[in-house]
């Protein structure tokens, strides 16, 4: 899980792809009908050939293959309001994971009980598109562009 406080920071370039791509995605699982998943990040230090080769792209490779199949990027972490440490580059690969759960009854009436007794904000059995847009919006704070 990532530590509080700390931002996955890349290209605006690969951040607008990456979101643009995310975006498809969670509308699938959306109009799937599908909720309760999560992001599974996996990260490298990035090999300096890596970093050093960063240009344009040729037009035939996709971008999500051009870097050994991750995303070049640097962590950010926000210790105090005045001061942040920049640590990186880290080669990051990201993908939607978890159990797919359908939204059912059996998810509705989980709803419905948790309600009763916590903030509906904490909830994860909620409809596919409310959790498709709560689950971007979360992303939208963690990964930004920035370098």
């Amino acid at each position: 899980m990532l530590r509080r406080g700390r931002r996955i920071v890349l290209s605006r370039q690969a951040l607008s792809l990456f979101s643009v791509q995310l975006k498809k995605d969670l509308e699938f699982l959306a109009r799937s009908n599908l909720m309760d998943y999560s992001l599974l990040i996996g990260m490298a230090r990035a090999p300096t050939q890596l970093v050093e080769a960063q240009r344009p792209m040729a037009a035939d490779v996709r971008y999500f293959y051009k870097d050994d199949g991750g995303i070049v990027g640097r962590v950010l972490e926000e210790q105090a309001a005045e001061k942040a440490t920049d640590q990186g580059p880290y080669l990051y690969f990201m993908g939607i994971i978890d159990i797919l759960q359908p939204w059912d009854v059996r998810k509705l009436s989980e709803n419905a009980m948790k309600r009763l007794y916590q903030d509906a904000r904490g909830i994860s059995a909620i409809r596919p598109a409310e959790y498709a847009t709560r689950f971007e919006a979360f992303l939208q704070q963690v990964v930004v562009a920035g370098i």
